[in-house]
């Protein structure tokens, strides 16, 4: 293991060690990712290693922060090294991070609508069933007892437990997936999106139809329970469905105590894109650029890979580009497949409509942005406050 972590971490700031200690103590100062804000200090005795103060570190921090021992180096100390002088220990945002939480947060249930058509984002295990609906269950809490922390493990050992009781319940995540269709994704702890990862956000994806996500949202509640039981803390839990989606039918039905349910909401405090792909790495992106005050252009990309033949079918352009615009600070850019409507006119937004829904895009989540903003007031930005406010599979 030294041999591994012998070398800072992708993102670290190397802080050289500070003068000899003048007494018998070695302190080490604890910097976290939060506009470096400084989370104190711990005492330890002359050659102590990193490794045996673990515990003592995740404590000075506020209790359970995401902890990551290979990103706890700094300046090219090996984690089994003894200490021999004061050390500073930083965290960037840019991999697992040292932060100090809150000490209470709201636990976010967001619900979206992915998709009319799962096949199209999860073939590996839909293909084949043509009209079978995906939806999102995306959560966050960012509380000092981080409840989603180790969620893969946790929900693995509630699973467990459950199938101890009845045998015919799925005993983990891999057979939940294999009988349920419901697939627990958590993100990288990069932000490669570009959409303003937080931590500890999870999503899973539950194929079906409505009922198919009430019946999670089930499960979800009996695995709330046993988590709240596990922390010894009691969650807020608030329960956000998407624009279109309906929760009343399975609200009765939950069993925890602390839940709130709110109305269907175009925007939700945790998005959709927060979250990565139910497979692949890339959600579908559409450009949007005013021509003129009617007019407006629009490229495709990201995962548009599996919606080439009907992109062809109904005359959107597609090819692979050189592209730079959104290489997120990639030099010299890199060729990406792309879409491209080069002229779309309002008088043709039914058209427009057509391709994001039954036509191509099977009113799949894409996310919207605006690359040339429409002259204020004009019919093109009116039309796409409009789709803003009463298209729901459009994320602006």
């Amino acid at each position: 293991m030294a041999d591994r972590l012998s070398t800072p971490p992708r993102g670290a700031h190397a802080i050289a060690p500070s003068s000899p200690p003048a007494s018998g103590e070695i302190e080490i100062n604890l910097i976290g990712a939060v506009a470096g804000a400084n989370l104190g200090s711990l005492k330890v005795t002359p050659m102590t290693r990193l490794l045996d103060v673990r515990g003592k570190l995740l404590e000075a921090v506020g209790g359970q922060a995401y902890f990551h021992e290979a990103h706890l180096l700094q300046g090219g100390v090996r984690y089994d090294d003894p200490l021999s002088t004061p050390f500073t220990m930083a965290a960037t945002g840019d991999v697992y991070a040292l932060f100090k939480a809150p000490t209470s947060a709201t636990l976010h249930v967001c619900c979206y609508k992915v998709t009319d058509r799962a096949a199209d984002v999860w073939p590996r295990r839909f293909e084949g069933y043509e009209d079978t609906p995906l939806y999102a269950c995306v959560l966050n809490h960012q509380g000092r007892s981080a409840a989603l922390l180790f969620l893969h493990d946790s929900f693995n050992d509630y699973l467990e437990g459950a199938a101890a009781e009845n045998a015919s319940n799925p005993k983990d995540l891999t057979q939940l997936q294999e009988k349920c269709a419901i697939r627990l994704v958590n993100n990288s702890g990069v932000d490669e999106r570009g959409f303003g990862e937080p931590h500890w956000t999870s999503c899973f994806y539950i194929g079906g139809d409505e009922s198919a996500l009430h019946k999670f949202l089930l499960l979800l509640d009996g695995f709330i329970i046993y988590r709240s039981k596990q922390i010894g803390k009691t969650l807020d839990v608030h329960l956000r469905p998407h624009k279109g989606i309906d929760l009343a039918k399975v609200w009765d039905e939950l069993s925890y105590e602390t839940y709130s349910l709110h109305d269907p909401e175009i925007e939700l405090p945790v998005s959709y894109f927060q979250c990565a792909p139910v497979q692949g790495r890339q959600h579908v992106i559409i450009h949007i650029s005013a021509v003129d005050e009617e007019t407006f252009s629009i490229v495709f990309r990201g995962g548009i890979r599996n919606y080439c033949r009907r992109m062809d079918e109904h005359g959107i352009e597609y090819g692979y580009k050189k592209v730079t615009e959104w290489s997120h600070g990639r030099t010299g850019g890199r060729c990406e497949l792309l879409g491209f409507i080069s002229s779309m006119s309002l008088r043709d937004k039914t058209h427009f409509l057509n391709l994001l829904g039954d036509a191509v895009f099977r009113h799949l989540a894409i996310k919207v942005l605006i690359d040339k903003e429409p002259v204020k007031d004009s019919p093109l930005a009116k039309y796409l406050d409009e789709l803003r406010q009463e298209v729901p599979n459009l994320h602006f």
